[in-house]
């Protein structure tokens, strides 16, 4: 199965995919569920930009690095994603991915 393109990774396409579940995959093969708590976009950006985060809710063991992680979605499919941890809330260890980037509609 191909990699899903990095320009399909839209604050709207994982707006849509918020009830979804996300598995990230290791480089030693094992997998942690995570679910999408938020879609967040900046008040403001340069034009011609993009900007977004991702917040991921997972479990609390065990717990992601900081890195680049295969993530599958059954919607989705598979892609790269670096993500950070960011901290703990509702029991839960959450994990951020941030883009930025020219948009095509740049000028």
């Amino acid at each position: 199965m191909s990699l899903v393109p990095i320009d399909q990774l839209t604050a709207a396409r994982f707006e849509e995919l918020k009830l979804e579940g996300f598995e990230a995959h290791s480089g030693s093969g094992a997998a942690v569920a995570l679910r999408i708590f938020s879609v967040a976009k900046p008040q403001s950006i340069a034009a011609g930009y993009e900007s977004f985060s991702v917040i991921f809710d997972g479990p609390q063991n065990p717990p992601l690095n900081q890195g680049i992680y295969r993530m599958h979605c059954a919607k989705l499919g598979l892609f790269d994603l670096f993500i950070v941890p960011i901290g703990a809330d509702r029991g839960l260890r959450q994990y951020e991915a941030v883009f930025n980037r020219a948009s095509e509609k740049r000028s």
